[in-house]
């Protein structure tokens, strides 16, 4: 990780106060986001903790996105996306969309379906 990366997630965790957030129910734990990230299957650990990051994250840059919630399981055109549970039904699972607008700022985070995308 470069210095300005690591600057960028030291700025994040201040600016959102996120780090502070690991001991309060639905409350952002980093180092679990990550260890239930890469598949559906193993994710419901980040369910409780996306609500909270919903706001949160709007107006971060994509790196200051990577560096608190790392590498997004999918990339779909200006949109980044991590899984917060299991199959629901087929092959259905919750997602958080993170959506970038033209110069690379967080527009819009939310939790959908893979099914509708709403």
């Amino acid at each position: 990780m470069g210095a300005g990366l690591a600057g960028a997630a030291a700025v994040v965790v201040g600016v959102t106060g996120m780090a502070e957030d690991s001991g309060t129910p639905g409350g952002f734990d980093r180092a679990a986001w990550i260890a239930a990230g890469g598949l559906p299957l193993k994710s419901d650990a980040r369910a409780p903790m996306a609500a909270g990051l919903e706001g949160r994250l709007a107006g971060l840059s994509r790196g200051e996105v990577e560096a608190l919630l790392g590498a997004p399981e999918e990339v779909l055109g200006d949109s980044y996306v991590y899984y917060l549970s299991q199959v629901l039904f087929g092959a259905e699972h919750r997602v958080l969309l993170v959506d970038f607008d033209a110069a690379g700022m967080v527009a819009s985070a939310r939790d959908v379906s893979t099914e509708t995308w709403q």
